[in-house]
């Protein structure tokens, strides 16, 4: 009797055809001739996966984590670890599809650049069967952008030959390249809101070097919302004024670049919320003298300002330890407190 892989190929295209994604990532993992063949399957031949978010975590070069969860809330993980007091790596996906152990030596180098390849050839399976857009794509990469772990995930991307799709996108890292390696694989036409963060491990988050190259990228330029979680020193403001919403943190910023910003709000169309973070600021009395004095509430200062769509820029400014907090928010007139000026 012969064996189901010598089947024609276009029989077993067909069958793959009426399986689901889980069916086929089990049917990957029978033998290497399926895995080979479906490997090798059109991305168009392929169900879609329809996972809602996927999460790439590089945390040393001995381990790299894959999260995705499932458009009805299901999830699975995939992680490979070497531990000295428990050398090998740990298997789990969960929906009872397996759950198993093995033990490796963790001395054999060998051993473990296979491991760590086995996980980067599913993250490709299931990029190549995403078909669906994202709700969110995020990196996590807590090592060097020379690693070799690095080098190879960016070598699994970038051979997929695609802009993945995704709504939100985070990454989390500590140089610009790691960003520029990222963003230009990310399909601007979806992406809405990207979020650059420094790894949890990064306690001092002023940064002295450049990301202009970040801000040239048509995904930042298209996107509308924006959280940036680095301080610079040299940040400009023409990088972040036209989001929507923005989260952003300056070392310093003067009386007049507030006043510029002010003003670039009121009159923008599409113009939400901006929170804006300023470590080191001494224009009180400037800022003061350019829109005039604040309407007090407790410890905030606000001012209003009338915008061109027929809305209120509110905003709001707060003295922390941590410097000074400015909110810019777009509300409706009925919101203005009594009292309150209203300046053209």
């Amino acid at each position: 009797m012969s064996s189901i892989t010598e089947m024609p190929e276009l029989v077993i295209e067909n069958i793959i055809g009426f399986l689901n994604f889980r069916a086929v990532f089990t049917l990957r993992q029978v033998c290497r001739g399926f895995r080979n063949f479906i490997n090798e399957m059109k991305k168009s031949k392929l169900p879609d996966s329809k996972f809602r978010k996927i999460h790439v975590f590089l945390k040393n070069e001995e381990m790299i984590r894959l999260t995705f969860t499932w458009k009805f809330g299901s999830w699975f993980e995939i992680e490979r670890y070497f531990e000295n007091e428990k050398p090998g790596f740990f298997d789990l996906i969960s929906q009872g599809m397996c759950s198993k152990y093995f033990g490796k030596d963790k001395s054999c180098s060998i051993e473990k650049d296979l491991e760590i390849d086995q996980v980067l050839e599913v993250l490709k399976f299931v990029l190549k069967s995403q078909k669906s857009i994202l709700q969110e794509l995020k990196f996590e990469f807590n090592i060097s952008q020379n690693s070799i772990i690095f080098s190879k995930l960016i070598y699994i991307l970038k051979s997929l030959n695609q802009q993945f799709q995704t709504d939100s996108l985070r990454i989390l890292g500590t140089k610009e390249s790691q960003f520029l390696s990222i963003l230009p694989l990310i399909d601007s036409k979806t992406v809405e809101d990207i979020r650059i963060f420094p790894v949890p491990q990064a306690f001092n988050l002023t940064i002295n070097w450049g990301m202009e190259q970040v801000f040239e990228t048509e995904q930042w330029k298209n996107s509308s919302e924006i959280h940036f979680g680095f301080s610079a020193t040299h940040l400009k403001l023409e990088h972040f004024r036209h989001f929507s919403i923005s989260d952003i943190c300056f070392q310093s910023i003067s009386a007049e670049k507030l006043n510029v910003l002010k003003e670039f709000y009121i009159n923008s169309p599409n113009f939400k919320l901006s929170s804006l973070t300023v470590r080191h600021f001494e224009e009180t009395e400037n800022l003061s003298n350019a829109w005039g004095a604040p309407y007090e509430f407790g410890v905030y200062q606000n001012w209003y300002f009338q915008t061109k769509n027929s809305k209120i820029l509110k905003i709001t400014c707060r003295y922390l330890v941590i410097g000074v907090l400015f909110w810019f928010n777009c509300i409706e007139f009925e919101n203005v407190p009594q009292g309150a000026i209203i300046q053209d």
